[in-house]
């Protein structure tokens, strides 16, 4: 790619699923740490098993 030819030569590149205007203003954006995400994804339905092998070590939902 030749930047003479396509001045937008640094963003030319990908898919198009990253925009990077929309990295001045996000959005939402939560504020969880690692715990609290933990919980809201065994509220989602997660399963202990699936989290375990995404965290590495073991979760139990049902406690959370």
């Amino acid at each position: 790619m030749s930047q003479k030819v396509n001045k937008e030569a640094e963003f030319a590149f990908g898919a198009g699923q990253v925009n990077p205007t929309r990295a001045v203003n996000p959005g939402l954006v939560y504020d969880m740490d690692d715990f609290a995400y933990i919980q809201f994804l065994c509220h989602e339905g997660y399963n202990g098993s699936t989290l375990s092998v995404l965290i590495g070590s073991p979760i139990n939902c049902t406690s959370l």
